[in-house]
């Protein structure tokens, strides 16, 4: 089974950290608009990407590179062309007009990385990430098998810390308030927020929560609050949402539960929530692909957070798309 969302500035390069650090294998596909982006990944490495904005062709790309001369460019694609194109024309400068296959692979790089660094300054889009062995999973998108990919491949995680440090990105200084039940929840968004350098406080008691905030410091940031409520939610959970907002009234409280009625999500707001997002099924989080399923979650948690403490509005089912 696929997974699906949607995806805010930056939200890809947490993706891509997750798909190295996990060695996922799939085609990942990214559109935004007109555009229109194909990953594919084996075992956590970039192997091949795929964008619809103008990206110079293999060929170019070597004549820039000083691997062969435009008159050599033309007589191959004129020989590919007269054979039917059967050949890959990487496979036709290798084979007859001495380009070495490790020139290849390295123009290839470069124009891969060239993709990904275009995606990640993206200002949003959808995003479906199919599993399995890239030959077997290629074929659903349309991706020609037959084109050349990296031998080696580019590990993901470098890739989104290589685009991230080419735009300057430096996290902002918060403090995070964590009080969920479910301790894999629990433990993978003070994970998350840790890894952005965020100032992170994990209440495993939520007796405790009240009067943390109720002692807040004044002095302090105002916190963003991340607390999680039961399967079937009454009115003593919403009195609960609503304290914690009357606590801390210009913080942030988003609320996070396993019930996906949308009647919920309008309860959440009344009682004073910036935002509800429904936590994975006990089902995905057992089954084999846990770590993908709870990776999309904690991207549509930090998404409702953000956008709370930024002062923007969630835009309607967003946070639970």
């Amino acid at each position: 089974m696929p997974l699906e969302g949607t995806l805010s500035y930056r939200d890809l390069a947490h993706l891509l950290q997750v798909v190295g650090a996990s060695k996922k294998s799939g085609v990942l596909e990214i559109r935004h608009e007109d555009r229109l982006a194909r990953l594919v990944f084996r075992d956590g490495r970039l192997i091949r990407a795929e964008s619809s904005q103008r990206h110079p062709e293999l060929g170019e790309l070597l004549v820039q590179a000083g691997a062969l001369t435009s008159r050599e460019l033309q007589r191959a694609l004129g020989q590919q062309s007269a054979e039917g194109e059967e050949r890959r024309i990487g496979t036709l400068l290798c084979e007859e007009f001495g380009v070495s296959p490790e020139a290849v692979q390295e123009v290839l790089s470069r124009q891969f990385r060239d993709i990904v660094f275009e995606v990640l300054r993206w200002p949003g889009g959808t995003f479906r990430f199919e599993f399995g062995k890239p030959d077997e999973v290629m074929d659903r998108f349309s991706l020609n098998p037959s084109a050349f990919i990296l031998d080696v491949g580019i590990q993901a995680g470098f890739l989104a810390a290589e685009g991230l440090a080419k735009e300057g990105s430096a996290p902002e200084p918060a403090r995070i308030v964590v009080e969920l039940a479910d301790p894999r929840l629990r433990d993978a968004c003070a994970q998350m927020w840790r890894r952005k350098r965020k100032g992170v406080v994990v209440v495993p008691d939520p007796g405790r929560l009240a009067a943390l905030l109720g002692d807040w410091p004044a002095e302090a940031p105002s916190p963003w609050v991340v607390v999680g409520i039961g399967p079937d939610p009454g009115e003593e959970t919403w009195s609960r949402i609503a304290s914690i907002r009357a606590l801390q009234p210009a913080g942030v409280v988003v609320v996070v539960g396993a019930c996906r009625d949308a009647g919920v999500r309008v309860r959440a707001a009344e009682a004073g929530a910036d935002a509800y997002v429904p936590a994975p099924c006990p089902a995905d989080l057992d089954g084999p692909h846990a770590e993908a399923h709870l990776d999309v979650f904690l991207l549509r948690l930090q998404r409702a957070v953000e956008q709370a403490a930024g002062g923007e509005e969630p835009r309607a089912g967003e946070a639970g798309a």
